[in-house]
């Protein structure tokens, strides 16, 4: 790691991630910060500073230290793009548990752009269980609606489907249908997904909202 500890450095960049503190950190905690990011931020997303020694010699810096005006401290790794949420809460809890010992606030780009709820995610996805939970449990539903609906315009169940009298063999309670009988497409979340991408929204857990949430708090503090 190539260090640019000249504090009120002009390097500057358009993505990074910071941590910032009331009280100059040494070099052993500074170097486990980056190693952290490193290890733990998706491969080959940070970048360097193009920058200068005292001399005036172009050099370059994979972090850099600024002091605050306000007081302080920050310490900035520079990125090659913003990270999503879920990166940066993977990052945010390894940095947690590495620098327990410290006092510190994480910042990025991120939510200093107010992007990272609208940003496009190529990679958008459900787990294969929680699809699989949510195209059964959409069936379900969906076929409560259709039961209710018929029911209201006067179906009723019977053995044989029969318009004129209208009956439906399927006409009873989703516990009720047989499992060859139940109708579950799989593909409907990940389609529900790619819908919402399209239109610019994304989907996040409660958990990951929370986590935003309490990091952009910290941060107007």
């Amino acid at each position: 790691m190539s260090f640019n500890n000249r504090p009120n450095t002009p390097a500057e960049a358009q993505f990074f991630l910071k941590m910032v503190s009331e009280n100059k950190m040494d070099s052993s905690t500074v170097k486990k910060f980056y190693s952290t990011v490193e290890t733990y931020a998706p491969q080959n997303t940070l970048s360097i500073y193009e920058t200068a020694t005292p001399d005036g010699e172009p050099a370059q810096a994979s972090l850099v230290h600024r002091e605050i005006e306000e007081g302080g401290h920050e310490y900035e790794i520079p990125l090659v793009r913003n990270l999503t949420a879920d990166e940066i809460v993977e990052v945010m809890n390894q940095l947690e548990n590495a620098l327990a010992e410290n006092d510190f606030l994480l910042e990025t780009s991120t939510f200093d752009e107010e992007c990272c709820l609208n940003e496009d995610h190529d990679d958008l996805y459900f787990e294969p269980e929680i699809t699989e939970q949510i195209a059964t449990t959409f069936a379900e539903r969906s076929h409560s609606h259709w039961l209710n609906e018929r029911i209201g315009k006067g179906w009723r169940y019977g053995k044989k489907k029969n318009e004129t009298e209208k009956t439906h063999p399927l006409l009873k309670p989703w516990s009720q249908i047989p499992e060859e009988h139940r109708t579950i497409d799989s593909s409907a979340p990940q389609l529900l997904l790619d819908l919402l991408e399209e239109y610019g929204y994304t989907v996040i857990s409660h958990a990951e909202l929370d986590e935003l949430i309490e990091t952009a708090e910290k941060k107007r503090k």
